[in-house]
């Protein structure tokens, strides 16, 4: 079973392609997350009382897996971990019929200790951490980061496809995940920065409503954590966001701005994995049509030359053998042109035509 959060639809999109290579289904958690949100809030670590009586106490939702095969939690990573809200809980959760769980996470910059803080989870959850592996996607860190074209996004989710079928290897052979290489600073960053980060950054403390705002209802539509409201006022924000930016990229209007960042930025909504697939396909298909055409127009040319210069040869041989030389290339041209059309066709097969035609030229002229 694969257990999936995703603001964006980085994390989904992995999540798929695990699905698809796996056998296996994907289910959304982000409605758990959101109650689990709600009662603790988005940094249940802050919170004394979760780590004292709700963590590891099997009071949230249950999980199973009828095949026995292990659990897997796709997700992102915020700030260099998991966020807490899902592995918070998760480690409240009842796991039935596997005690074993993978982790991969989409990044779009570095995961630097976040398999740490992972298998603390597992550890929390009573499951047997089977390890960690990241998945590089397109950043949308829009307060700070630029995102990318979208040529430069369809580069890298191919390498993220080509990346996930490793892992998907790695799973069937029931092989630990490894992390692989991070960044400078992994400790810092999953720690003190990290730390800093909710304290400062997190949130939607630093969100700004442009006057483009239609009031679609797309953001408290798209919230993982149902934490917008549409009022008559206009959109209003908790205090339970997990600063995922769905609402910022999703937006139709672009009207949601962070720090005047955003409009810089710019903003970045992955594509579903089957979308993009069926996409390629048919990308796939025009192209080999229009390889198919240019072939057909190269064959076309090549028998155009053939014919040609087999006119020419039997123009040649015609006056060395005193022969009209007019009349042995029309008697060629036709000649390699109904051999050409049998596809018996080619340079030789066109030559032998015009020498016949000019030997028939040559006949001609003698019997005159």
């Amino acid at each position: 079973m694969i257990l999936c959060f995703s603001g964006t639809g980085n994390s989904r999109y992995v999540a798929d392609i695990l699905a698809e290579g796996l056998d296996d289904i994907v289910i959304d958690i982000a409605p758990a997350v959101s109650d689990f949100v709600r009662k603790w809030g988005p940094y249940p670590s802050q919170v004394r009382q979760f780590a004292k009586e709700a963590s590891g106490s099997k009071t949230g939702p249950s999980f199973v897996s009828d095949d026995g095969e292990p659990f897997i939690l796709v997700c992102p990573v915020y700030a260099w971990r998991i966020p807490e809200a899902v592995s918070g809980l998760l480690e409240t959760a009842t796991f039935i019929g596997s005690d074993k769980i993978y982790v991969v996470a989409s990044y779009g910059d570095d995961v630097a200790n976040a398999d740490v803080y992972a298998q603390q989870m597992a550890e929390k959850a009573g499951l047997v951490f089977g390890g960690f592996a990241g998945v590089l996607m397109p950043s949308t860190y829009a307060k700070i980061k630029k995102m990318p074209k979208p040529s430069v996004a369809r580069a890298i989710r191919a390498e993220a496809r080509a990346q996930t079928a490793q892992i998907i290897e790695q799973i069937k052979c029931g092989a630990f995940l490894e992390k692989g290489k991070t960044g400078a600073m992994s400790s810092l960053k999953s720690g003190a920065m990290h730390r800093t980060f909710r304290v400062y950054e997190a949130g939607s403390k630093h969100f700004v409503v442009s006057k483009r705002c239609s009031r679609c209802g797309r953001c408290e539509l798209f919230c993982p954590v149902n934490d917008i409201k549409m009022t008559e006022d206009g959109i209003e924000f908790g205090k339970r966001c997990i600063s995922c930016y769905a609402c910022i990229h999703r937006c139709p209007d672009a009207a949601i701005d962070v720090k005047d960042q955003s409009e810089t930025n710019g903003r970045y909504i992955c594509p579903s994995y089957r979308e993009e697939m069926e996409d390629l396909a048919y990308e796939d298909t025009r192209l080999a049509k229009r390889a198919a055409r240019e072939a057909k127009r190269a064959k076309q040319e090549e028998e155009r030359r053939a014919a040609k210069a087999a006119a020419e040869v039997a123009a040649a041989v015609a006056v060395q053998n005193g022969a009209d030389p007019e009349l042995a290339k029309k008697q060629a041209e036709a000649a390699a042109a109904a051999t050409l059309s049998k596809k018996k066709g080619g340079r030789l097969a066109a030559k032998r035509a015009a020498m016949q035609a000019a030997a028939q030229a040559n006949e001609t002229t003698e019997r005159s």
